[in-house]
Order: C-alpha cells, then structure tokens, then sequence
C-alpha cells in the first residue's frame, strides 16, 4: 500500500529547537502544502486567461 503525504512528511527530520516545536512538523509542512496548493488553484485562471490573451485568442 501506499504511504500517505503526511505519513511521507513525518519522516522529514526535524531541526527546529525545542521551544519551536509546538506543533509537530509533518502538520506545519501538510498545511503549508494545502495553502501553496489553494493559492496555486486560486492564481492559474489568471495565468490561463494572460497566456490565452498573449496567444491571440480570444475565449479561455
């Protein structure tokens, strides 16, 4: 079967100090991972639409 991303994540060793690790690091680098993902989803239509619109056409 195969690992999940989190079960992936928790194997990235963790250089944080002690007083830095409030949370553990697989959650801080999942949530950062869903926030590039949900900004990545958000910003491509306006990528799609200027490489459409430097293309010469005209409808995405």
């Amino acid at each position: 079967m195969a690992a999940s991303l989190f079960e992936i994540l928790r194997s990235v060793p963790d250089h944080r100090r002690r007083e830095g690790q409030r949370f553990e690091l697989a959650t801080v680098l999942l949530a950062l991972e869903a926030a590039v993902a949900e900004a990545l989803r958000a910003f491509t239509p306006q990528l799609c639409r200027s490489c459409f619109a430097a293309s010469g056409y005209d409808t995405v």
